[in-house]
């Protein structure tokens, strides 16, 4: 049939990739249909990890909404990633698992994992809540990519124990550095804090022999400079030169932006 009598307006953007499409009707479709955009697209905002330790019981947690007050690492592409995630670095800081049980400090009884030593026990008073604190932050900076300081650090010390014949201290400290490898899985290499969500994306262009860029922020997508292939390396400098001045407004991240960052992660 004629589509004619039913359509006033075609909007159309040429592309020059599969992702470029994507992204492109990402945007007409939040600018068309603002309240339903969400559900016109086949994929979710990615998952971050949060946390805000100035709560009266700090602690971190899986949320889709970066937004929240805190900081946040990421991204994960799925839930169960950033769940995954948490586990490990629960794991390897020997942190407090259960938020109820964390509500009961300093006056709670001691629970099984504090029994086994693989937790740091705030709830009974077997350490203040500062310095759980301090835990926290020091197992955020290395969820944040500041791995190699700890690393270092517990190597050192496990040298020592075995060298004074501490063979069981030395032996808890080779479990804990074996469980910090878990986060060099691949899945892992993009998690950084929010702020530093920052790539760039080298796509085909609209015609032959050509490509674009993108700078991937948090806030939003820029479309970059159209380039001849081969690239010459001054150009790709120069891009990334620029890409530093773009401005990025960490207030404005709204559904929008994440449906962008979760596309940009599924690339």
């Amino acid at each position: 049939g004629q589509l004619r009598d039913i359509v006033r307006h075609a909007s159309w953007v040429r592309c020059g990739s599969t992702w470029e499409t994507h992204w492109r009707y990402l945007e007409l479709a939040a600018a068309i249909w603002p309240k339903r955009y969400p559900s016109m697209v086949s994929w979710k905002p990615p998952a971050w990890l949060g946390l805000d330790v100035e709560k009266p019981f700090p602690h971190f947690r899986v949320t889709r909404n970066p937004r929240d007050a805190g900081c946040h690492v990421g991204p994960f592409l799925s839930n169960r990633d950033g769940e995954a995630f948490h586990k490990s670095l629960i794991d390897a800081f020997s942190l407090c698992r259960s938020v109820a049980c964390l509500r009961q400090a300093p006056n709670g009884p001691k629970c099984n994992y504090g029994q086994m030593g693989r937790c740091l026990s705030p709830v009974d008073g077997s350490i203040s809540m500062d310095d759980y604190r301090a835990a926290l932050r020091d197992a955020l900076d290395f969820a944040a990519g500041d791995r190699a300081p700890l690393q270092t650090r517990l190597a050192d010390e496990m040298t020592q124990a075995a060298a004074t014949l501490a063979f069981e201290d030395a032996a808890a400290i080779k479990t804990r550095l074996d469980r910090l490898k878990e986060f060099d899985q691949p899945r892992y290499d993009p998690v950084a804090p929010l702020e530093a969500f920052r790539w760039l994306f080298i796509e085909r262009g609209v015609s032959a022999n050509t490509i674009r860029l993108f700078h991937i922020r948090p806030d939003t997508i820029y479309a970059g400079t159209l380039f001849h292939w081969p690239l010459e390396a001054e150009q790709l400098e120069s891009e990334v030169a620029s890409g530093h001045t773009l401005p990025v407004d960490m207030d404005s991240i709204d559904a929008l932006s994440l449906l962008r960052c979760a596309l940009a992660v599924r690339h």
